[in-house]
């Protein structure tokens, strides 16, 4: 089955050519009823589906001519129309000879039933020819009244448009443009209200030209003239009101004609975008600040979805504090694998509640190997509902605070085990005391040789509990040696002397003393003592032998410097280094080594007084140490004695580094 289509609007005829296709009906389509009546002197059509109002030949004409046709009178006509819908102009329809009347739009299968029965009934009832003069009276009256009801809404919608240009916050404009030169023919009448400015100065030519700010002209230009030769521009810059200042414009125009041939136009628009560019420069001022803040602050500050579980921002304090790439932690799996083992589950957990708040300390494993204490906190952002859909947090690094923290502990243990291995040293040297009287009366009254011996025993047990006790006074409450200006390198030369004349061979022994190193105010023999524990200790850490290494070195500590080290004023001193390639101390060891009674050596090897000796004569001394190890790769230990000062004398300023 072939079916005619006729209608001015291509829209309409591809709905209806899509809607019988699917029917598995033939389409043969017309734009008015010249058209139409070609087809049908060329195809063979089955029915005719026509709309009414069309140009040059309308449907009730072309359904009169097909009916006063001998070859065509016979072909089903349907009237299909949105238009002349009324009865009048379905009775001019069927008057003028068309079998069906339909309003637009109809369903397929009322469609589909009208071309049935139009087929039918034409087959049936044949077409006689037909006197129309009346229906043509009709039919004109009904033209005029159409024409101006539509006359009359086209002046109702010139009045609207009209009315919605005046208040509209955007000014309409149209431009002639010839070769690359483009003049305003048109500007609608609110740019008054908005630029200051009537039609007639905004027609005067170079008005544009002088309204550009200086500054923009060049970005400008550099738009128009390409755009208004292509497909038009959209660009923002800013405009001279007529009052002087300066408006934000949003320009935006669109060419009517895309060839070159003379009459080409342009449609635009104009609108006063300042307060959105004002609003625009607050939001970013706003944000610059916000970066000022979170990209110096020494913390971390970071944002996350709740809902993809994914952080969406975070400060550059990120790589500071973690020593990472900031892309590792926009992923929640990856940010996990930053903290130390043996907190990642806590932590992890308690990351899954996306509802609540944190505030926990954790470590984190930093790339240079070195475990790290982070405070963090996360706070709960919720939306106007109440449900949270966005959280903020804040992390900084406590290391230094907690190393802080451990020193403060570990010094007021050491305070509290001195006070009592003062009263038990005090109540031994009571017990000592009468033993070493004893032995010397037994001494003179006894002549026995094996008894002699065995006093000797007794004697020299008493003696080396004696020492014993010394030594834990001295780390109780320090010794009370003579003190006075005192070059420490002369007393490691001596040292050295006698560590090459006494140490194993596979131990090499290398120093390093400046030419001229400051005094510090010391007695000889507690330093002494000290530096020869260290080396004692480091001969024992390397039973296969390695490298001893003793340097002295001048050095100066300023504020920054001393805020990293706790308790440690700035000032000058003497640096004793005493290092080893021995078995090292394993990290949780490191911080016991100081506490008394407390060693890594076999027993009977060591009375666990040493380092704890050690250190009660640095602090008398007002020095502080530094203890450095990784086991396998061996020690390093650094004492740090405050050198005298003196408004007299440069050397020590000169000498320090």
């Amino acid at each position: 089955m072939n079916i005619l289509i006729v209608d001015d609007h291509a829209i309409n005829r591809k709905l209806l050519r899509v809607t019988l296709e699917a029917e598995n009906i033939t389409v043969l389509e017309a734009a008015d009823g010249l058209k139409a009546l070609d087809v049908l002197h060329h195809s063979k059509v089955d029915a005719i589906i026509s709309d009414i109002l069309m140009p040059r030949m309308d449907g009730y004409r072309l359904c009169i001519e097909i009916r006063r046709s001998e070859k065509l009178r016979e072909i089903p006509f349907i009237a299909y129309t949105s238009t002349y819908t009324s009865p009048t102009d379905e009775k001019a329809a069927i008057g003028f000879g068309a079998d069906k009347f339909l309003k637009r739009p109809a369903s397929t299968a009322v469609l589909l039933k009208a071309i049935s029965e139009a087929i039918a009934d034409s087959k049936r009832i044949p077409h006689k020819p037909l006197d129309t003069s009346e229906l043509w009276n009709d039919y004109n009256a009904r033209l005029v009244e159409k024409l101006e009801k539509k006359n009359q809404d086209l002046l109702l919608a010139q009045e609207k448009l009209n009315h919605l240009v005046s208040h509209s916050p955007a000014i309409l404009y149209m431009l002639d443009i010839q070769g690359n030169e483009a003049t305003a023919k048109y500007v609608s009448e609110n740019i008054e209200r908005i630029l200051g400015y009537s039609v007639g100065e905004a027609l005067e030519p170079e008005w544009w030209n002088k309204g550009l700010h200086p500054d923009d002209r060049t970005r400008v230009m550099a738009r128009v003239e390409p755009g208004i030769l292509g497909p038009g521009y959209s660009l923002e810059y800013r405009f001279k009101h007529k009052d002087g200042s300066y408006r934000w414009i949003e320009d935006s125009n669109h060419i009517l004609d895309r060839s070159d041939s003379p009459g080409r136009q342009a449609i635009g628009v104009w609108t006063d975008i300042s307060q959105r560019r004002a609003a625009d420069d607050k939001l970013r001022e706003s944000e610059a600040r916000f970066r000022q803040v979170v990209e110096h602050i020494k913390e971390v500050f970071w944002i996350s979805d709740v809902a993809t579980r994914t952080i969406t921002y975070v400060s550059p304090g990120f790589e500071r504090i973690w020593g990472r790439p900031i892309p590792d932690i926009y992923q929640e799996s990856e940010f996990l694998e930053t903290i130390h083992p043996e907190d990642r589950d806590r932590i992890g957990s308690v990351l899954q509640d996306q509802q609540g708040g944190f505030n926990d300390k954790f470590r984190i494993i930093h790339p240079d190997g070195l475990d790290r204490w982070i405070h963090a906190r996360v706070f709960p952002i919720p939306d106007e509902s109440g449900a949270v859909y966005r959280t903020a947090g804040m992390a900084i690094d406590i290391t230094e605070q907690m190393r802080m923290e451990e020193h403060m502990r570990r010094t007021q243990r050491l305070e509290s085990i001195g006070t009592l291995a003062s009263g038990i040293a005090h109540d031994l040297n009571n017990v000592l005391t009468p033993i070493l009287m004893g032995v010397e009366m037994l001494k003179v009254n006894v002549t026995d040789p094996e008894d002699r011996d065995l006093i000797g025993s007794i004697e020299r047990s008493a003696i080396r509990g004696g020492e014993l006790i010394r030594q834990i006074l001295t780390f109780a409450r320090g010794s009370n040696g003579m003190r006075g200006p005192l070059d420490v390198s002369l007393v490691v030369k001596e040292i050295t002397k006698i560590l090459r004349d006494t140490f194993p061979r596979d131990i090499q022994i290398t120093t390093e003393i400046p030419p001229t190193l400051a005094l510090i105010n010391g007695d000889a023999t507690e330093v002494y003592q000290v530096i020869m524990n260290l080396c004692v200790n480091a001969r024992d850490a390397m039973p296969e032998g390695g490298s001893l290494g003793i340097q002295i070195e001048n050095l100066t500590i300023d504020k920054s410097a001393g805020r990293i080290l706790p308790g440690v004023a700035p000032g000058h001193y003497v640096v004793i280094s005493v290092s080893d390639t021995g078995i090292g101390i394993s990290p949780d060891r490191l911080d016991k080594i100081f506490d008394p009674f407390y060693t890594t050596k076999e027993p009977g090897k060591g009375t666990g007084l040493g380092l704890s000796t050690l250190i009660g004569i640095v602090k008398n001394h007002t020095g502080f140490v530094e203890v450095q190890s990784e086991p396998g790769k061996g020690t390093k230990f650094q004492i740090y004695l405050p050198t005298i000062q003196s408004k007299e004398s440069n050397t020590i300023q000169e000498a320090t580094k």
